[in-house]
């Protein structure tokens, strides 16, 4: 990917997060996550951790890696976004099973 490609995709990874800070409850950004899902290409797994950092709860965090994972370029660097999930040794395993696949 040029330079150029990326910093559009960062442009709409932005936008999504901008988004994502109006709605104060996880239901209506999960929709927001899954209305966008197609503009999210080739997203790197450090942007992917601060989209996931805009949920609360780690139960909203792996619906929303589920969403976008099939869009992530570098889901073998899977440390970022495994590191949201450090409370529970199942919900780090079901994270990391999301982005092998």
């Amino acid at each position: 990917m040029d330079k150029k490609s990326f910093d559009i995709v960062l442009d709409e990874i932005r936008k999504v997060m901008d988004i994502l800070k109006y709605f104060s409850w996880a239901e209506p950004q999960i929709k927001a996550v899954k209305a966008l899902q197609h503009k999210m290409v080739a997203i790197p797994t450090t942007k992917v951790a601060n989209i996931l950092n805009c949920f609360t709860f780690s139960k909203d965090r792996l619906i929303v890696l589920e969403l976008i994972a099939l869009n992530i370029s570098d889901a073998q660097n899977f440390r970022p976004v495994e590191d949201l999930f450090r409370i529970h040794l199942s919900e780090k395993k079901r994270a990391r099973r999301i982005l092998e696949q």
